[in-house]
Order: structure tokens, then C-alpha cells, then sequence
């Protein structure tokens, strides 16, 4: 583990490499909160139709009689 560390700041400490470094960053932390809203969006929908039909439902019993 430790080498890897090692490795990874030498990496780091490269100056082409530590300008590009945000960016990649900023890419994988994009990337992970396009995954969760889709995965939210996803999930909600069933949601939001059985929502929509008991509205629906509702109405039609109160102001179609």
C-alpha cells in the first residue's frame, strides 16, 4: 500500500500531470452524480405514476359524481 502511495504522489508532483489532475477529477465526480440523479430519476418514476393515478383517482370520486 505503501508504494502505491509512493507512487501516486510522484505521479502527482509531475507538473503536466498535476494540471490535468482537476480535471480528471472533476470528470469522475461528474460522472458519479450523473450516475445518481439517473438512478433517482429511474426509481422515482414508478413512484410518480402510482402518485399520478391515486390523484386521478381521487378526483374522479370527488368531482365527477
Amino acid at each position: 500500500m505503501t508504494t502505491r502511495l509512493e507512487q501516486a504522489f510522484t505521479e502527482a508532483s509531475n507538473s503536466h500531470r498535476r494540471n490535468k489532475m482537476p480535471w480528471q477529477i472533476g470528470c469522475l465526480l461528474n460522472s458519479a452524480q450523473k450516475k445518481k440523479w439517473d438512478r433517482l430519476v429511474t426509481n422515482s418514476q414508478e413512484e410518480l405514476s402510482k402518485l399520478a393515478s391515486e390523484a386521478l383517482a381521487e378526483y374522479h370520486n370527488k368531482y365527477r359524481h
